[in-house]
């Protein structure tokens, strides 16, 4: 699935949902005879188109840094890396297919050919990271490692399993769906014939606000209401699950206020909290205010100011670890991204929901920045 997604990169742009098949039956064999003739690109249109979207950001993302960094080249096309990968003669076992749902089926993979033969040699260094990284040279070749799909549905005793979704009348292979499958089996549960319908709020901080809310009061449902449809279309279709399982003891609290400001995260609108303030079932308060690179926590009238170097230091980092010099620098930079945390929200039908995923895609994308060219080069040294 690492070629199938390094060979998407940029394809949702390319294919739309033209990669959509008329059954589920279809869209597993579509998908296998795609990856069976290397061809990724096809292969990637065959996803969920939401799923899609979602890895082709982070393929952007890791693809643009990286060439920031120089450790890849500005002509890179990791498509062109999935060529060490071959699939043969895919087969699944159509009769054995579940329908868990009316959209959601569970097809049965038995048999096949999995080989890898990647040579370190294709992967698009810049020439100086070559220099840094290796400079005794690339290591060879490895032989092919072929995995025998056969030999692997015997020794668990059961096919693997993988999901495809029907999307506005189409059929696409699902990766969070097949994700979902196997937790639900894992936990002895079966898949909800009811979904959980998506029901947002009125403003992203209204989103915000009610999300958090949530998560204090460990109210399940609501923080499956508020999860973004389509995007997380998975969670609104497993959700009477999760809520049935939920434990957790509301905490009490609640949010009296809460203030941001509208930030944009790879384009998408967001929300970085400038100050929140936090109620106790006793009535005593707790309020947040960012200050800079700095937070003030103030409770029972008593302010305490922390910044990033003192909150690093206060969680144990080693950043004295003399071995660590060359980049020491970079940890107060780290805990200060992790502070300013920016909240992806977005729009459907007029209604706002909190977007975890492309959260953390945007929180990924902030600690990579941190890092520059020298800074590698720093810590390829104090790895050696």
């Amino acid at each position: 699935m690492a070629a199938l997604v390094a060979g998407g990169v940029g394809a949702v742009a390319l294919l739309g949902n033209r990669g959509g098949a008329g059954s589920a039956a279809e869209a597993v064999t579509l998908l296998s005879q795609d990856l069976g003739s290397q061809d990724y690109l096809s292969a990637f249109g065959r996803l969920h188109p939401a799923e899609a979207g979602l890895f082709t950001d982070v393929g952007d993302l890791v693809v643009g840094e990286l060439q920031r960094l120089d450790v890849l080249r500005p002509d890179a096309d990791l498509g062109s890396t999935a060529g060490g990968t071959t699939v043969t003669d895919l087969r699944f076992d159509e009769a054995a297919a579940e329908q868990v749902r009316p959209d959601v089926v569970i097809t049965k993979l038995v048999g096949g050919t999995i080989t890898t033969d990647g040579d370190p040699a294709d992967i698009p260094f810049t020439d100086s990271f070559r220099a840094l990284a290796f400079p005794e040279g690339l290591p060879p070749a490895e032989g092919p490692m072929t995995v025998d799909i056969a030999q692997v549905v015997a020794e668990q005793g059961e096919p693997i399993r993988l999901a495809a979704v029907e999307v506005d009348g189409s059929w696409y292979v699902s990766l969070f769906y097949t994700a979902a499958d196997y937790a639900l089996r894992d936990e002895g549960l079966t898949w909800p014939q009811q979904s959980v319908a998506p029901r947002g709020a009125a403003t992203p901080q209204d989103a915000l606000r009610e999300t958090a809310q949530a998560v204090l009061d460990q109210d399940a449902r609501r923080i499956v209401e508020l999860a973004p449809p389509g995007e997380l279309s998975v969670l609104h279709d497993v959700g009477e699950a999760l809520i049935a399982d939920a434990g957790g003891t509301p905490s009490g609290a609640r949010i009296v206020e809460l203030e941001t400001d509208d930030v944009q995260v790879r384009g998408r609108p967001a929300l970085f909290i400038t100050r929140v303030v936090v109620e106790d079932p006793g009535g005593e308060r707790l309020t947040i205010v960012r200050d800079g690179d700095c937070v003030t926590l103030e409770a029972a009238g008593s302010p305490q100011r922390l910044c990033a170097a003192d909150l690093a230091q206060a969680g144990g980092l080693p950043i004295d670890d003399p071995l660590l010099a060359p980049v020491a620098d970079l940890v107060p930079d780290i805990v200060q991204v992790l502070l300013e945390v920016k909240v992806v929200t977005t729009e459907v039908d007029g209604l706002h929901h909190v977007s975890p995923v492309r959260t953390v895609v945007g929180l990924y994308g902030d600690l990579f920045a941190v890092i520059d060219r020298e800074d590698v080069a720093a810590l390829f040294a104090a790895a050696r």
